[in-house]
This record gives structure tokens, C-alpha cells and sequence, in this order.
């Protein structure tokens, strides 16, 4: 089989791992800002993921004389080892509950922190745990000085949460206070944050006259308490003309807008929305969007279109009871990752003798194969379930709906592609460096965070307290990087 000695190829591969697997967490968060089901992206990457772990398996753990006093993948199939293949099977089952828990954390509080408190949740513990069962393999304290510096990424992952809910409600008080008086030419329409998303690469469309308009918006708002959710409520609008005017919403990629006086230009919440109102009779039956906006606009949406393409979906800021739950989530998802590679290790070294004399554990490639058998199986067994009772607030599918779902399929596999990297240089390198070290892994939202601001524009509208925390975040989490790479040692 395939063995890396090389302490310097060993930590290169893992860091490689590390932004292979951020790159296909911020590739989950793109498909899903392009309208694809969660559950249909989840499966599609297991499966493929599932593929790739079984050629792997069969070729390099087949290549080569054996090494390490392990025999090569099709050998240990039938050796009596089944004690450490529970463990290795009990860490595929955290893999894929820990995967669903990333998914609803990004959903719930966005690329840029959900997948990173969960992962830094996880590298700690994980760390602390590795640490234990490799004898001391790596220095203590550079291995508990990267447990520490992911602890604090945690917390302030967290505070930057808080402070991006505060500056959204802060927003939405301001907008609501400016255009509720008596002279307010129109009442107040709030699309709440789990009405959609809008599709990011859509480029701007000239909009005629006869387009959607606001319209009872007094009765609508007696309704609903001022909080309609209006791009499910289409008797909420009716077509316009020249004549009576037109107001047409010119969203970027957001979740709230008010319908206000006519040329107001309102930004809210973090992914802020401009929203110009072209209520009048003056404008043309053509009106110049482009002179209207003080930004790039991505997407000019007639509501049937919207929900046609869009799925509802949750979004990063929002009400305290989805603080809390996005908190928990990334908290159980965290101790999963924290137990996933110890289990793999005991599977691996047989840390608690459970093996009879003589029997070696598993090699990396084997007990990779079972944690990726258990993972990817309990993901397609539970198909029907997760498409029905999809994560994240999606939309619910079937079978048969996930199979001829063929929107952005291309980008799922690269993720599956992605995945299996990330997994494979942190079994492989973690064999040869040390699972404390490969633990580092597990830091690839320091990855995702980086894509979720710059390709998502993630945090971009939000207060600069919010910023600072998550630019104390990203410090953190490349400290922890740091001790963890730097506390490498080649297990002989």
C-alpha cells in the first residue's frame, strides 16, 4: 500500500486537505445560493464521495508490498478484526450526522461563521482527544496552544454572530421608524429573511411597465402585523401601467426590502437590498434601472419567476430563536467532528486493545473505506427522509425529484471530488504525522470564510464590530494552524 514518510509531504498534503475541503463547503453555500434542494446536493456529493474512497481503497491500499505490519485492503476484509470496524463504522456515522450539522449551521448563520464555530468546535476537542490516544506523538504544547487559539475562534465566531444580529435589527428599527410617519407616501412591507434568496450571477434585465406592484399594501399590513411575507402572497400585487405607475424591487442577493416613498434608497440587514421605488407617473414605460442604483445590481425579479427558481431557504441573520438554534446545531455538530477522528484512530492503532494477539488494526485505507461506507450508507439509506425533512429550510423533494434534479450537478461532484481530498489527506497524513496534526483539516472554514466574503460579499454591510470579530476569527484560526503544523512528527 501507499505509505507518505516524508515529514514535509506529509504537511503539505494536510494543509492541501485543509483548503480542498473549505472549497467545497463554500461550493455547497454557491449551488444553494443558485436555487439547488440542500438534500440534493448532499446526496449527490456522498455519492460521489462514496465512488472515490472505493478506487482509492482498491488501488493505492492494493499497491505495493504491505507496510507498517498491515496487509494490504483485500486482506483485511476477511482478518477477525471487527472489534476496531465498529469503531471505524461509529466514526462514519458521526462523519455524515457531523456534514448535515455543517449544512444547517451555513443555513442558519452563514458561510462565513456556521461551518466554522462547527470545525473549530470539533479541531479542539478532536485535538485534546488525538492528543491522549497518539502517546504524546506531538509536542504538548504547540498541540494545546492550537486547541486554545480554535477555542477562541469559537467565541468570537459567536460574537460576530450577535453583533451582525444586533447591526440587522438596528437597520430594520431605523427603516421602520423613517417610513411609518403620517406623510409616508406608502405603508411599510417587510419580506422576511426566509422568504429567498436571489440567484448572485443574474445579470440586470430592463423591466417594462407592466411588471409587479405593491399594491393594499394598508390592508396587507393590518394582515400581518407590517410583517408579510409578500413573495408568497401574490394577490399582495397586481400588474401596473404607465399610467398608475409601477414599483419594482431591484434586489442584491438579500432577504428584506421596504416599500417606501418614491427614489428611496434603502440598504438592510448584512446582504443589504436596494430598493428604489418607481411609484409615479412620470417615469417611461422603459425607466433607466442603471441610473437609479449606486451599485451594481444583480438581479430585477417578477415574483412568479422568483418562485419559480428559488427555493425558501434560511438566511444568516435573523430573530434570537434561530440564534439559539444555529448555536446548538454548530455545538452538536462540533462534538461529532471532535469524536470523528479518534474513533478512526482507535480503529486504526488499536488504542484500547481490543484485537487478539496478533491481528493488526486497520490500515488507513481500510478503516477509510469503512468510515466511508458507514457515512455515505446511512446518507442514501435516509435519502427519503432528508429530501422530505431537508435541512436549512429548504424546499421538500422526493426520489424521483432528486433524479431529475440536474441543475448544478456538475458543481456537486466537484464537491464530492473536494470532500474526498480533504478526508483522505487527513486519515492518510494523520497515519503518518499524527491525528492531532491532522486535525488542521478541520480548519478548513478559515477557507470557506475567506470564499464566503469575497465570492458571497458575506459581512460586507454589516458594523464594524461584526467585522472585527470575524477578522479575529480568521487570526484565530490561523494561530491554531500554525501550532498544529508546526507540532508535526513522523509516527515510526
Amino acid at each position: 500500500m501507499l505509505v507518505l514518510e516524508s515529514q514535509a509531504g506529509l504537511e503539505v498534503l494536510i494543509l492541501l486537505g485543509m483548503v480542498a475541503h473549505g472549497t467545497g463547503i463554500a461550493i455547497w453555500a454557491y449551488v444553494g445560493l443558485r436555487g439547488r434542494t440542500e438534500s440534493h446536493t448532499f446526496l449527490d456529493s456522498q455519492a460521489v464521495y462514496l465512488l472515490l474512497v472505493i478506487v482509492q481503497s482498491v488501488t493505492l491500499g492494493q499497491l505495493g508490498p504491505p507496510r507498517d505490519g498491515k496487509p494490504n485492503f483485500f486482506t483485511q476484509l476477511g482478518q477477525p478484526n471487527w472489534q476496531v470496524v465498529l469503531f471505524a463504522l461509529a466514526s462514519g456515522v458521526c462523519t455524515a450526522t457531523g456534514n448535515l450539522a455543517v449544512q444547517a449551521a451555513q443555513a442558519q448563520m452563514g458561510t462565513a461563521i456556521g461551518p466554522a464555530m462547527v470545525s473549530a468546535v470539533g479541531l479542539a476537542g478532536g485535538v485534546a482527544m488525538n492528543y491522549m490516544l497518539d502517546d504524546g506523538l506531538n509536542p504538548a504544547l504547540l498541540v494545546f496552544s492550537g486547541a486554545a487559539c480554535a477555542l477562541a475562534a469559537v467565541a468570537f465566531g459567536a460574537l460576530a454572530h450577535r453583533a451582525a444580529e444586533m447591526h440587522a435589527g438596528n437597520v430594520t428599527d431605523g427603516a421602520e421608524r423613517a417610513t411609518a410617519g403620517p406623510h409616508a407616501a406608502y405603508k411599510q412591507v417587510d419580506v422576511r429573511e426566509e422568504a429567498f434568496w436571489v440567484l448572485p450571477e443574474v445579470e440586470l434585465q430592463k423591466v417594462p411597465c407592466k411588471t409587479v406592484e405593491i399594491g393594499d399594501c394598508k390592508t396587507a399590513r393590518s394582515e400581518a402585523a407590517g410583517l408579510l411575507p409578500v413573495w408568497r402572497r401574490s394577490h399582495d400585487f397586481r400588474s401596473g401601467n404607465c399610467e398608475s405607475g409601477v414599483a419594482l424591487p431591484v434586489v442584491r442577493r438579500s432577504v428584506d426590502f421596504d416599500a417606501c416613498e418614491k427614489g428611496t434608497l434603502l440598504p438592510l440587514r448584512r446582504r443589504s437590498v436596494e430598493v428604489v421605488s418607481l411609484r409615479s407617473p412620470k417615469h417611461s414605460a422603459s425607466p433607466n434601472i442603471n441610473a437609479l442604483l449606486t451599485t451594481k445590481p444583480v438581479a430585477i425579479w417578477e415574483m412568479e419567476t422568483l418562485q419559480e427558481r428559488l427555493p425558501q431557504s434560511g438566511h444568516p441573520t435573523s430573530g434570537g430563536g434561530r440564534l439559539l438554534l444555529g448555536f446548538a446545531t454548530a455545538l452538536a455538530g462540533g462534538v461529532l467532528y471532535a469524536v470523528l477522528l479518534p474513533l478512526y484512530n482507535l480503529s486504526v492503532n488499536d488504542g484500547f486493545h481490543v484485537l487478539k494477539t496478533g491481528v493488526p488494526g486497520l490500515s488507513a485505507y481500510c478503516a477509510f473505506f469503512y468510515v466511508a461506507v458507514a457515512s455515505c450508507g446511512l446518507s442514501l439509506l435516509f435519502a427519503p427522509l432528508l429530501l422530505h425533512y431537508p435541512t436549512g429550510g429548504s424546499p421538500a423533494s422526493s426520489i424521483r425529484g432528486y433524479i431529475a434534479d440536474h441543475h448544478c450537478r456538475a458543481w456537486c461532484i466537484l464537491a464530492g471530488l473536494l470532500f474526498w481530498m480533504g478526508d483522505f489527506a487527513m486519515f492518510i497524513g494523520g497515519q503518518g504525522a499524527g491525528y492531532g496534526v491532522a486535525e488542521v483539516v478541520s480548519a478548513s472554514p478559515l477557507v470557506s470564510t475567506i470564499l464566503g466574503i469575497v465570492l458571497f460579499r458575506e459581512f460586507r454591510d454589516s458594523s464594524r464590530q461584526a467585522q472585527g470579530m470575524l477578522a479575529a476569527q480568521f487570526v484565530s484560526y490561523a494561530a491554531a494552524i500554525g501550532f498544529l503544523i508546526a507540532s508535526a512528527n513522523v509516527r515510526h
